[in-house]
Protein backbone atom coordinates (compact mmCIF):
# COMPACT_ATOMS: atom_id res chain seq x y z
CA UNK A 1 0.00 0.00 0.00
CA UNK A 2 0.91 3.51 -0.10
CA UNK A 3 1.68 4.58 3.52
CA UNK A 4 3.19 8.62 2.62
CA UNK A 5 2.78 11.98 0.55
CA UNK A 6 6.28 11.16 -1.29
CA UNK A 7 4.83 7.51 -2.41
CA UNK A 8 1.74 8.88 -3.43
CA UNK A 9 3.44 11.75 -5.85
CA UNK A 10 6.26 8.99 -6.87
CA UNK A 11 2.99 6.43 -8.21
CA UNK A 12 1.66 8.93 -9.93
CA UNK A 13 4.41 10.37 -11.51
CA UNK A 14 4.72 6.87 -12.98
CA UNK A 15 1.03 6.29 -14.38
CA UNK A 16 1.10 9.92 -15.99
CA UNK A 17 4.63 9.19 -17.49
CA UNK A 18 3.39 5.95 -18.78
CA UNK A 19 0.53 7.79 -20.39
CA UNK A 20 3.47 10.35 -21.87
CA UNK A 21 5.66 7.85 -23.39
CA UNK A 22 2.71 6.23 -25.32
CA UNK A 23 0.91 9.92 -26.21
CA UNK A 24 5.02 11.12 -27.30
CA UNK A 25 5.54 9.49 -31.04
CA UNK A 26 1.88 10.65 -32.02
CA UNK A 27 2.43 14.63 -30.64
CA UNK A 28 6.03 14.10 -32.56
CA UNK A 29 4.49 12.79 -35.52
CA UNK A 30 1.61 15.60 -35.40
CA UNK A 31 4.13 18.37 -34.89
CA UNK A 32 2.57 19.98 -31.95
CA UNK A 33 4.84 22.11 -29.87
CA UNK A 34 5.47 23.70 -26.17
CA UNK A 35 2.33 23.84 -24.34
CA UNK A 36 0.30 22.23 -27.11
CA UNK A 37 3.07 18.69 -26.87
CA UNK A 38 2.41 19.00 -23.01
CA UNK A 39 -1.31 19.04 -22.80
CA UNK A 40 -2.45 17.03 -25.93
CA UNK A 41 0.46 14.06 -25.16
CA UNK A 42 -0.90 12.55 -22.02
CA UNK A 43 -4.34 12.66 -23.28
CA UNK A 44 -3.17 11.26 -26.36
CA UNK A 45 -1.61 8.34 -24.76
CA UNK A 46 -4.72 7.59 -22.89
CA UNK A 47 -6.63 7.34 -26.08
CA UNK A 48 -3.91 4.83 -27.69
CA UNK A 49 -3.74 2.75 -24.76
CA UNK A 50 -7.36 2.44 -24.55
CA UNK A 51 -7.53 1.48 -28.05
CA UNK A 52 -4.62 -1.31 -27.35
CA UNK A 53 -5.88 -2.64 -25.22
CA UNK A 54 -9.64 -3.32 -26.70
CA UNK A 55 -7.80 -4.90 -29.34
CA UNK A 56 -5.43 -7.01 -27.08
CA UNK A 57 -8.44 -8.43 -25.00
CA UNK A 58 -10.89 -8.83 -27.84
CA UNK A 59 -8.57 -10.75 -29.88
CA UNK A 60 -6.47 -12.92 -27.66
CA UNK A 61 -6.75 -13.88 -23.85
CA UNK A 62 -3.41 -13.17 -22.54
CA UNK A 63 -4.49 -10.19 -20.55
CA UNK A 64 -2.57 -6.90 -20.87
CA UNK A 65 -0.37 -6.57 -18.70
CA UNK A 66 1.35 -9.44 -21.04
CA UNK A 67 0.68 -7.15 -24.04
CA UNK A 68 2.23 -3.57 -21.86
CA UNK A 69 5.70 -4.20 -22.17
CA UNK A 70 5.69 -4.14 -26.25
CA UNK A 71 2.79 -1.11 -26.42
CA UNK A 72 5.89 0.92 -24.14
CA UNK A 73 8.34 -0.47 -25.88
CA UNK A 74 7.17 0.30 -29.73
CA UNK A 75 5.77 3.57 -28.50
CA UNK A 76 9.60 4.31 -27.07
CA UNK A 77 11.06 3.47 -30.69
CA UNK A 78 8.74 5.40 -32.45
CA UNK A 79 9.69 8.30 -30.92
CA UNK A 80 13.26 8.12 -31.06
CA UNK A 81 12.67 7.31 -34.58
CA UNK A 82 10.26 10.13 -35.81
CA UNK A 83 12.82 12.78 -33.48
CA UNK A 84 15.97 12.28 -35.46
CA UNK A 85 13.81 11.84 -38.78
CA UNK A 86 12.94 15.12 -37.83
CA UNK A 87 15.70 16.40 -36.02
CA UNK A 88 17.66 15.10 -39.89
CA UNK A 89 15.39 16.99 -42.28
CA UNK A 90 15.22 20.07 -39.89
CA UNK A 91 11.61 20.27 -40.30
CA UNK A 92 9.67 23.59 -39.29
CA UNK A 93 5.70 23.94 -38.85
CA UNK A 94 4.78 26.72 -40.41
CA UNK A 95 1.90 26.73 -38.83
CA UNK A 96 2.66 26.92 -34.96
CA UNK A 97 2.07 30.09 -32.87
CA UNK A 98 4.19 32.89 -33.76
CA UNK A 99 4.24 34.66 -30.68
CA UNK A 100 6.69 33.50 -28.58
CA UNK A 101 5.73 35.56 -25.84
CA UNK A 102 2.13 33.54 -25.64
CA UNK A 103 4.24 29.87 -25.91
CA UNK A 104 6.15 31.21 -22.91
CA UNK A 105 3.09 32.35 -20.82
CA UNK A 106 1.29 29.42 -21.44
CA UNK A 107 3.96 27.42 -20.25
CA UNK A 108 4.71 29.49 -16.90
CA UNK A 109 0.70 29.06 -16.76
CA UNK A 110 0.64 25.47 -16.57
CA UNK A 111 3.74 24.82 -14.57
CA UNK A 112 2.27 27.35 -11.66
CA UNK A 113 -1.74 25.41 -12.17
CA UNK A 114 0.59 21.99 -11.84
CA UNK A 115 1.70 23.07 -8.41
CA UNK A 116 -1.51 24.63 -6.85
CA UNK A 117 -3.34 21.65 -8.16
CA UNK A 118 -0.74 19.32 -6.33
CA UNK A 119 -1.21 21.24 -3.51
CA UNK A 120 -4.90 21.06 -3.04
CA UNK A 121 -4.87 17.92 -4.19
CA UNK A 122 -2.76 16.50 -0.82
CA UNK A 123 -4.97 19.09 1.21
CA UNK A 124 -8.29 16.98 0.23
CA UNK A 125 -6.51 13.31 0.33
CA UNK A 126 -4.67 14.79 3.93
CA UNK A 127 -6.51 12.27 5.89
CA UNK A 128 -6.28 9.23 3.61
CA UNK A 129 -2.39 9.83 3.76
CA UNK A 130 -2.71 10.40 8.06
CA UNK A 131 -4.08 6.69 7.97
CA UNK A 132 -0.79 5.08 6.98
CA UNK A 133 -1.91 2.81 3.88
CA UNK A 134 -3.72 4.61 1.07
CA UNK A 135 -7.09 3.06 -0.58
CA UNK A 136 -10.37 5.31 -1.89
CA UNK A 137 -11.79 2.39 -0.87
CA UNK A 138 -12.07 4.04 2.86
CA UNK A 139 -14.72 6.10 1.47
CA UNK A 140 -17.45 3.56 0.69
CA UNK A 141 -17.85 3.67 -3.28
CA UNK A 142 -18.99 0.13 -4.32
CA UNK A 143 -17.92 1.20 -7.48
CA UNK A 144 -14.14 1.45 -6.65
CA UNK A 145 -14.54 -2.18 -5.31
CA UNK A 146 -16.20 -2.73 -9.17
CA UNK A 147 -13.42 -1.52 -10.97
CA UNK A 148 -10.50 -3.01 -8.46
CA UNK A 149 -12.18 -6.56 -9.38
CA UNK A 150 -13.05 -6.30 -13.17
CA UNK A 151 -9.21 -4.46 -13.57
CA UNK A 152 -7.19 -7.73 -11.56
CA UNK A 153 -9.22 -9.89 -14.12
CA UNK A 154 -8.34 -8.06 -17.56
CA UNK A 155 -5.12 -7.58 -16.45
CA UNK A 156 -4.25 -11.45 -16.89
CA UNK A 157 -7.23 -12.34 -19.14
CA UNK A 158 -9.10 -11.68 -22.18
CA UNK A 159 -12.68 -10.30 -22.71
CA UNK A 160 -13.86 -14.15 -23.23
CA UNK A 161 -12.49 -15.09 -19.86
CA UNK A 162 -15.52 -15.91 -17.18
CA UNK A 163 -13.51 -14.83 -14.39
CA UNK A 164 -14.23 -16.50 -10.90
CA UNK A 165 -17.41 -14.83 -9.72
CA UNK A 166 -20.60 -17.05 -10.24
CA UNK A 167 -23.40 -16.30 -12.98
CA UNK A 168 -21.03 -12.84 -13.48
CA UNK A 169 -18.85 -12.81 -16.76
CA UNK A 170 -16.49 -10.40 -15.71
CA UNK A 171 -14.97 -10.12 -19.32
CA UNK A 172 -17.89 -9.10 -21.02
CA UNK A 173 -18.77 -6.99 -18.00
CA UNK A 174 -15.50 -5.17 -19.05
CA UNK A 175 -15.85 -4.81 -22.57
CA UNK A 176 -19.28 -3.31 -22.18
CA UNK A 177 -18.84 -0.89 -19.46
CA UNK A 178 -16.41 2.02 -19.96
CA UNK A 179 -13.82 -0.42 -20.91
CA UNK A 180 -10.75 2.69 -21.75
CA UNK A 181 -11.01 3.20 -18.22
CA UNK A 182 -10.51 -0.63 -17.36
CA UNK A 183 -7.52 -0.59 -19.47
CA UNK A 184 -6.12 2.70 -18.07
CA UNK A 185 -6.28 1.32 -14.14
CA UNK A 186 -4.72 -2.01 -15.46
CA UNK A 187 -1.93 -0.17 -17.15
CA UNK A 188 -1.31 1.79 -13.99
CA UNK A 189 -1.04 -1.23 -12.00
CA UNK A 190 1.85 -2.59 -14.47
CA UNK A 191 3.98 0.41 -14.63
CA UNK A 192 3.35 1.12 -10.89
CA UNK A 193 3.98 -2.57 -9.60
CA UNK A 194 0.85 -1.67 -7.23
CA UNK A 195 -1.73 -3.34 -6.41
CA UNK A 196 -5.96 -2.29 -7.51
CA UNK A 197 -6.70 -0.16 -4.58
CA UNK A 198 -3.20 1.24 -4.16
CA UNK A 199 -3.43 2.76 -7.78
CA UNK A 200 -6.70 4.33 -7.02
CA UNK A 201 -5.82 7.48 -5.70
CA UNK A 202 -2.72 8.63 -8.39
CA UNK A 203 -5.16 7.77 -11.15
CA UNK A 204 -7.89 9.73 -9.87
CA UNK A 205 -5.38 12.75 -9.29
CA UNK A 206 -4.10 12.28 -13.05
CA UNK A 207 -7.63 12.20 -14.00
CA UNK A 208 -7.69 15.75 -12.09
CA UNK A 209 -4.55 17.12 -13.45
CA UNK A 210 -5.50 16.44 -16.85
CA UNK A 211 -8.75 18.32 -16.76
CA UNK A 212 -7.07 21.10 -14.62
CA UNK A 213 -4.21 21.18 -17.85
CA UNK A 214 -6.92 21.43 -20.64
CA UNK A 215 -8.33 23.74 -18.55
CA UNK A 216 -5.71 26.08 -18.47
CA UNK A 217 -4.61 26.13 -21.76
CA UNK A 218 -8.11 26.26 -23.38
CA UNK A 219 -8.14 29.79 -21.02
CA UNK A 220 -4.59 31.02 -22.29
CA UNK A 221 -5.65 30.43 -25.86
CA UNK A 222 -9.20 31.80 -25.96
CA UNK A 223 -9.16 34.63 -23.33
CA UNK A 224 -7.31 37.39 -22.80
CA UNK A 225 -5.69 37.15 -19.48
CA UNK A 226 -2.68 36.84 -17.94
CA UNK A 227 -0.79 33.61 -16.91
CA UNK A 228 -1.90 33.96 -13.33
CA UNK A 229 -5.27 34.86 -13.80
CA UNK A 230 -5.42 30.93 -16.08
CA UNK A 231 -3.49 29.08 -14.08
CA UNK A 232 -5.22 30.23 -10.99
CA UNK A 233 -8.63 29.86 -12.51
CA UNK A 234 -7.89 26.52 -13.87
CA UNK A 235 -6.92 25.38 -9.92
CA UNK A 236 -10.43 27.13 -8.74
CA UNK A 237 -12.17 25.13 -11.48
CA UNK A 238 -11.35 21.75 -10.15
CA UNK A 239 -11.75 22.81 -6.23
CA UNK A 240 -15.33 23.71 -6.75
CA UNK A 241 -18.09 21.39 -4.60
CA UNK A 242 -19.53 19.93 -7.77
CA UNK A 243 -16.11 18.45 -9.06
CA UNK A 244 -14.87 17.33 -5.45
CA UNK A 245 -18.16 15.54 -5.05
CA UNK A 246 -17.38 13.89 -8.46
CA UNK A 247 -13.73 13.34 -7.48
CA UNK A 248 -13.96 11.96 -4.30
CA UNK A 249 -16.91 10.46 -4.88
CA UNK A 250 -14.54 8.12 -7.78
CA UNK A 251 -16.34 8.83 -11.04
CA UNK A 252 -13.54 8.02 -12.79
CA UNK A 253 -14.63 7.45 -16.01
CA UNK A 254 -16.12 10.62 -16.39
CA UNK A 255 -13.02 12.13 -14.77
CA UNK A 256 -10.86 10.88 -17.70
CA UNK A 257 -13.95 12.14 -20.16
CA UNK A 258 -14.24 15.48 -18.68
CA UNK A 259 -10.36 15.96 -19.44
CA UNK A 260 -11.49 15.84 -22.84
CA UNK A 261 -13.41 18.50 -23.07
CA UNK A 262 -11.52 21.39 -22.87
CA UNK A 263 -9.36 20.57 -25.64
CA UNK A 264 -12.34 19.95 -28.04
CA UNK A 265 -13.32 23.58 -27.54
CA UNK A 266 -9.59 24.32 -27.91
CA UNK A 267 -9.69 22.52 -31.75
CA UNK A 268 -12.98 23.94 -32.50
CA UNK A 269 -11.98 27.42 -32.19
CA UNK A 270 -8.51 27.29 -32.53
CA UNK A 271 -7.08 24.29 -33.76
CA UNK A 272 -7.31 24.84 -37.65
CA UNK A 273 -5.25 28.12 -37.02
CA UNK A 274 -2.86 26.83 -34.57
CA UNK A 275 -1.81 23.32 -35.98
CA UNK A 276 -3.70 23.10 -39.25
CA UNK A 277 -7.34 21.84 -40.76
CA UNK A 278 -5.91 18.11 -41.04
CA UNK A 279 -4.41 17.66 -38.16
CA UNK A 280 -7.49 19.13 -35.96
CA UNK A 281 -9.29 16.50 -37.87
CA UNK A 282 -6.98 13.39 -36.52
CA UNK A 283 -6.56 15.01 -33.47
CA UNK A 284 -10.46 15.20 -32.57
CA UNK A 285 -10.64 11.85 -34.49
CA UNK A 286 -8.25 10.14 -31.57
CA UNK A 287 -10.45 12.25 -28.89
CA UNK A 288 -13.86 10.83 -29.88
CA UNK A 289 -12.66 7.44 -30.06
CA UNK A 290 -11.35 7.62 -26.55
CA UNK A 291 -14.52 9.07 -25.26
CA UNK A 292 -16.60 6.06 -26.86
CA UNK A 293 -14.59 3.89 -24.90
CA UNK A 294 -13.80 5.56 -21.72
CA UNK A 295 -17.51 7.08 -21.22
CA UNK A 296 -19.61 6.31 -24.36
CA UNK A 297 -22.57 8.73 -23.06
CA UNK A 298 -20.43 11.83 -23.55
CA UNK A 299 -19.19 11.18 -26.93
CA UNK A 300 -23.00 10.90 -27.50
CA UNK A 301 -24.06 13.78 -25.92
CA UNK A 302 -20.96 15.88 -27.05
CA UNK A 303 -21.68 16.29 -30.88
CA UNK A 304 -24.71 18.31 -30.09
CA UNK A 305 -23.32 20.65 -27.66
CA UNK A 306 -20.29 21.51 -30.15
CA UNK A 307 -22.97 22.43 -32.84
CA UNK A 308 -24.39 24.67 -30.14
CA UNK A 309 -21.04 26.46 -29.46
CA UNK A 310 -20.35 26.62 -33.13
CA UNK A 311 -24.02 28.00 -33.97
CA UNK A 312 -23.43 30.78 -30.94
CA UNK A 313 -19.86 31.48 -32.11
CA UNK A 314 -19.05 31.74 -28.29
CA UNK A 315 -16.62 30.31 -26.18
Amino acid sequence: MISTTLEFLEVTGLFYAGLFVVGVPWSLGLRLRGSLFLVFTPVIGAAVTEVFAWYVLDLSDIGLHAALPWLMGSSTLASVAIWRVQQRKNFEDTRRITKPEAASGDLRSLAFMTGLVTTTFILHARWLLGLGHLTIGVLGNNDVASYATVVRHISVNGYANAGYIAQNHLGDYAKADVPGMYSLLSQATWITGRGEWAVAMPVLFVATLLVAQGLCLLLRRTTCLSWFSSALLATIAVNTFLFIYISWHYFIAQLFAMATLPLFLYLLQHGEADIGRRKTLIVTGIFLVRLVLVYPHMAFLLPPVLVGITALGTG
